[in-house]
C-alpha cells in the first residue's frame, strides 16, 4: 500500500502527470443529520505545482494543502466567539473519495462524503483576472 502510495505521489509531481486538473465531486450525502442530506456537486480547479486551488466559480483562489494520501482544501482550528472550530474538506488521492467535516465545541456539525473525479482544467490560469 505505501508503495502505491509513494508511486502516485510521484507521478503526480512529475512533469508528465497534470498539474492543474478539476476535480468535480458528486453524490454528496451529509450524514450528521439523523437522515442523510443530498448537497450540491463541488468543482475544485486545482493547480498542483502553485499549490492554489478555487471553487465552482473561482471568485478568488485559496492555498491548497498537498499530503502523500490525500490533498486538503479547508483544514480549520479556531476559535470563534469562544467556541473551537474545527474543519477539514479533503479528497482521497487514490481513490477520489471525498470528505468534508465540521466540529463546533467537540459538536459534529457536518460529515459530509462524496466521490470525486478528474475532469479537464478550466482555470483561472495563475495571473489571470477572475472575474
Amino acid at each position: 500500500m505505501l508503495i502505491a502510495i509513494l508511486t502516485a505521489a510521484a507521478m503526480l509531481a512529475s512533469d508528465s502527470a497534470p498539474q492543474q486538473f478539476d476535480l468535480l465531486c458528486t453524490g454528496l450525502q451529509d450524514f450528521s443529520k439523523r437522515r442523510p442530506e443530498a448537497k450540491d456537486d463541488i468543482r475544485f480547479r486545482v493547480d498542483l505545482k502553485n499549490r492554489r486551488y478555487c471553487l465552482s466559480t473561482c471568485r478568488d483562489t485559496r492555498v491548497l494543502n498537498v499530503y502523500p494520501q490525500h490533498l486538503a482544501f479547508d483544514e480549520t482550528d479556531a476559535m470563534l466567539g469562544g467556541s473551537r472550530l474545527q474543519t477539514r474538506m479533503s479528497v482521497d488521492r487514490m481513490t477520489g473519495a471525498y470528505t468534508s467535516i465540521a466540529y463546533m465545541s467537540g459538536r459534529l456539525m457536518e460529515d459530509t462524503k462524496g466521490q470525486c473525479s478528474v475532469q479537464p482544467y478550466t482555470g483561472p490560469v495563475l495571473g489571470e483576472r477572475l472575474f
